[in-house]
């Protein structure tokens, strides 16, 4: 069991005997059968083709002229842009909030060296504006947004994320590399503006990285550019992330009066020690004020961030940091368990680091699940919690697998069918957006690939298990018109006998305890690694 491998701060070669949740769980993954379900013979046998959707091929609603072989594109490298240092070292991408899934280890962006597009090839996002011309009652569809800013003022120790903290304002002056990236960013916006134009973008989120990061100014043409370039529906939920550190008064009543609703503040821990132990540029106070300011400012949606099993923790010093998130009286909560990913400084000293042993990690998310619970905080997902009408609405597009479309190097998309990813270089994406054209560079690609319907499949299985609601039999009937108990049921009876999770009124959903080996569930039911769970996602 992946969960249950970590190693404990304990000395050189002594296992920490394991305690009874440990053992329980394990017991259950062992009984488990290790056959996965058979999702060809589901698509093969079970259901008509003609009572699936078809297949998805390239069409107006997504990225075309897109070659299938990418290496030699990807690979033309020329000269970096003047104002673009190329000694940077390779950052990797943030994700959604804790659904970053076990990534293979991914190719760096050699030193964030640029490359030039290949002359005759373009990817372009193509409109819908043709496919719906001829249909007079056609309807807008949605669409989320994410921006990525791959700019921090201090990299945390933790953070295998795309950013990036070699590039940072030094009193009122603005780095060149901060402006040439914000132009870059608003080109890209407008390339994929005018290929959107039959969408109405509902969800936006500014993720990083640190967005408050950028100086103030930079910040704001960034959301105002939002504004400018795509239809907002009404009831737009626009987020912006930010470090209590990087605080400021008057740029948060500037972002909610240019329209930003919602803010996503990382808190971590409520206890300085453990912050610096995380480090961490903020201490509790910081946040506090930083709270406040955004209050004062209109803000009436707001997340915090928390973390578990970090170094120095205990269980009751994390009681106290979600005591202290509840006073505190925020909209949303997401408690996110730390993950000592490889390439990062944690990473390279894992065996020192005084983590809390397995079980009180378990005790700690347990506790923490009832506690918010009986203060007005559902569970909505693994690691998210709201009150009513609070949930995160960009979060649930990529769980529920709507659209979005994704800005900025390593950004992540979901569109018409495909998913595609933009490279991890800030070099080049600097380089080849520094003027608009009329559609992305191939060369800006990393990935991409149709969803064929057994890795959507796939995907509907791994992203639906990660919401409290589970699955719904009947949507998965007319999605793949396939009977889900027929195909799953057996699988998952252990599972369901053993408390990890409930069927009930045709719906199949994790509990607690199997939302925390959920990983380990879902590659017993999954019989292969999808493409989604390589590429990751945005925040």
């Amino acid at each position: 069991m992946k969960k249950f491998n970590k190693k404990k701060t304990t000395p050189a070669d002594i296992a920490p005997e394991k305690g009874a949740a440990t053992q329980e769980m394990e017991a259950i993954m062992d009984a488990a059968s290790e056959d996965t379900a058979d999702i060809d013979l589901l698509l093969d046998e079970n259901a008509p083709k003609e009572d699936l959707p078809t297949e998805v091929t390239d069409t107006d609603d997504g990225i075309d002229d897109i070659p299938d072989a990418l290496d030699p594109v990807l690979t033309e490298d020329t000269a970096a842009p003047a104002d673009v240092p190329t000694d940077v070292p390779p950052v990797k991408e943030e994700a959604p909030a804790d659904v970053r899934p076990v990534n293979d280890a991914e190719e760096e962006d050699d030193d964030l060296q640029p490359t030039e597009p290949a002359p005759d090839e373009e990817v372009s996002v193509s409109s819908a504006a043709d496919d719906t011309a001829a249909e007079a009652d056609a309807s807008y569809k949605n669409l989320g947004l994410y921006l990525h800013i791959p700019f921090c003022k201090s990299k945390c120790a933790y953070c295998d994320f795309y950013s990036s903290d070699k590039i940072v304002c030094q009193g009122r002056k603005t780095p060149e590399e901060m402006k040439l990236y914000c132009n870059a960013l608003k080109n890209n916006m407008r390339i994929i503006s005018e290929r959107t134009t039959q969408y109405n973008v509902d969800t936006v989120f500014i993720g990083g990285g640190t967005p408050t990061a950028l100086p103030a100014k930079l910040l704001l043409d960034v959301v105002k550019e939002v504004e400018n370039d795509f239809y907002l529906d009404d009831n737009c939920e626009f987020s912006v992330e930010m470090n209590p550190a990087t605080a400021d008064r008057r740029l948060l009543k500037k972002l909610r009066k240019a329209g930003v609703n919602r803010l996503s503040i990382g808190l971590q821990s409520a206890h300085n020690h453990e912050l610096a132990a995380l480090s961490r540029i903020h201490t509790a106070g910081d946040f506090t004020e930083c709270f406040q300011m955004a209050r004062e400012a209109g803000f009436d949606n707001i997340n915090i961030d928390v973390m578990y099993g970090i170094p120095e923790q205990t269980k009751s010093s994390f009681m106290e940091t979600l005591e202290f998130v509840v006073s505190m009286k925020p909209e949303h909560i997401s408690m996110y368990n730390l993950r000592i990913e490889d390439g990062t400084p944690f990473g390279e000293k894992k065996h020192m680091l005084p983590l809390p042993d397995e079980d009180t990690e378990c005790e700690m998310y347990f506790d923490g699940i009832d506690f918010l619970a009986s203060h007005g905080y559902h569970q909505y997902e693994i690691s998210n919690f709201a009150r009513d009408g609070y949930e995160c609405r960009h979060n649930l597009r990529y769980w529920l697998g709507e659209e979005y479309i994704g800005c900025g190097p390593a950004a992540h998309s979901y569109f018409g069918g495909r998913r595609f990813s933009l490279r991890r270089s800030l070099a080049q994406y600097c380089k080849l957006l520094e003027t608009k054209g009329t559609s992305l560079p191939s060369s800006l690609l990393d990935e991409s690939y149709v969803i064929d319907r057994k890795e959507e499949v796939a995907e509907y299985l791994m992203l639906r298990l990660r919401l409290a609601k589970g699955i719904d039999t009947a949507d998965f009937r007319t999605r793949f018109g396939a009977d889900f108990d027929e195909i799953f049921g057996k699988k998952l009876e252990i599972y369901i006998k053993n408390g990890l999770m409930t069927h009930e009124n045709g719906h199949y959903a994790f509990t607690p305890q199997g939302m925390f080996v959920s990983n380990e569930i879902l590659s017993r039911i999954i019989p292969f690694e999808t493409k989604y769970e390589k590429g990751g996602k945005n925040r």
